[in-house]
């Protein structure tokens, strides 16, 4: 019984450590202290998000303000760094391959559902690699360009790591759903930032990722060989 219980315990802390958080940003490369409760709407679970769900926005607690801004300039070079609930374990598992896709809105001040966002970066399959992969390479982080063109203000920039082990196809069985739910896997944090700049477009793409993303439009299966991959969502907004 001990045993069991050991082995239980052992493959539930395995299962955790495999899920992974924003936890801190850096502008032109530098760290800008940790995130979580100051500028990154942090919410209270590691576990992924699955379509249909509102926390496809920006997670649990994700309607919560964070009480502080990033301060960057348009066309900035941002980073996030990502870690699982134990800094010191692997970032996220490894076999949770997929895309890591980044969007911009205009800081709400309400609930950041709706179609408010547009998609400024996204690393999908590339050169035989996928983002994640690329991402636990470079010690968890994530970097993009801020628009040139951004207008100055204040922005809730949301990114989401898609986790594809389980995407390759939907469990019919109401049974097996409930214990094991299959499907694309979303991991995803949101930033407040306030930009500055001198340019003046606002991002304009109304993509709403509660009703934007769906179990069957981010199905792939990574597990037979491919040539290529598109990731869901919008095509990346120029400027």
């Amino acid at each position: 019984m001990l045993f069991t219980q050991l082995s239980l315990a052992l493959a539930l802390a395995a299962t955790a450590s495999a899920h992974t958080q924003m936890v801190n940003a850096f502008v032109s490369g530098q760290d800008q202290g940790e995130g979580k409760g100051k500028y990154i709407r942090f919410p209270d679970s590691f576990n992924p998000v699955l379509p249909p769900s509102k926390d496809l926005a920006c997670n649990i607690k994700g309607d919560t303000a964070a009480p502080s801004f990033v301060k960057a300039a348009a066309g900035d070079t941002i980073g996030f760094r990502w870690f699982n609930n134990f800094a010191q374990e692997p970032i996220i598992n490894p076999n949770h391959n997929g895309p890591i896709l980044t969007y911009i809105a205009q800081f709400p001040q309400g609930s950041p559902s709706g179609p408010i966002w547009s998609k400024i970066a996204q690393q999908g399959f590339e050169g035989g690699e996928w983002a994640v992969a690329k991402m636990i390479k470079n010690g968890g982080k994530v970097d993009f360009t801020l628009p040139q063109s951004l207008a100055p203000g204040k922005y809730l920039v949301r990114q989401e790591i898609i986790a594809l082990h389980q995407a390759d196809f939907l469990e019919t069985d109401p049974a097996k759903a409930k214990t094991n739910p299959r499907g694309a896997e979303f991991y995803i944090s949101c930033a407040q930032f306030e930009i500055t700049g001198s340019g003046t477009k606002v991002p304009d793409q109304k993509f709403d990722p509660v009703s934007g993303y769906t179990k069957t439009n981010t199905l792939f299966n990574i597990h037979v060989p491919f040539d290529s991959y598109t990731p869901p969502g919008p095509p990346v907004l120029a400027g």
